[in-house]
């Protein structure tokens, strides 16, 4: 975009469709970065917190690029929602949307519910023989290797049952989820790959593990 350009031909370029939740998290991230310059602090912990459900989202989620898309969607809904609140009832009230940043929404609910319904049933489909190995090995990807270099995932310590750290409990916000899929133990130490990757994404480590 030619900011320089104040003609009614100039506008914005039409944006790139979302193809999965790793786009949406960087966006996010871009707009929490520059919001840091720009924005007052609530208006950033706003946009922290939305990154930070969209992140916890992902982490528990198959890659889906429809469902990241109406994630997308779901997000400018609220972002919209708190810039009408500013304006008719001022920032205080503005922020109360953050608490709408939760997997129970009616209006997140009714989009995974549509989203589901686009899909072509499985029953339709005959399951081959090896459709236990794919799903297995689906699961073990599905939540790192479209968002989470594979060097920084390999550096990620296993508890004692085989499972992944949460690297989200180690974090500022911490992890939402009551039945976490992956581990909740203190590691010994962590990799700084798996350090800077909690700080880009939720802000750093807590006052609990910062001496990791």
């Amino acid at each position: 975009m030619n900011l320089w350009d104040f003609s009614s031909k100039n506008g914005y370029p039409t944006p790139p469709k979302v193809s999965g939740f790793g786009d949406l998290i960087s966006s996010l991230t871009a707009l929490h970065k520059f919001g840091q310059h720009f924005f007052s602090s609530k208006t950033v912990n706003f946009i922290s917190t939305a990154k930070a459900f969209v992140i916890c989202y992902a982490d528990h989620a198959r890659p889906d690029p429809t469902m990241a898309r109406l994630l997308g969607y779901w997000i400018n809904e609220k972002f919209s929602l708190f810039r009408n609140k500013f304006l008719s009832d001022g920032l205080m009230e503005a922020t109360k949307v953050s608490t709408q940043f939760c997997r129970s929404d009616d209006k997140l609910s009714a989009l995974r519910d549509s989203s589901q319904s686009w899909k072509p049933s499985s029953a339709s489909r005959p399951c081959p023989a090896n459709a236990e190995t794919n799903v297995q090995a689906h699961r073990t990807t599905s939540n790192t290797g479209s968002r989470i270099p594979p060097d920084v995932y390999a550096q990620v310590p296993l508890g004692e049952d085989g499972r992944k750290l949460c690297l989200q409990i180690l974090s500022k916000p911490g992890c939402q989820f009551t039945k976490c899929s992956n581990a909740h133990f203190r590691p010994e130490s962590l990799a700084g790959g798996v350090k800077n990757m909690i700080s880009e994404w939720w802000g750093g480590l807590s006052a609990l593990y910062r001496d990791l």
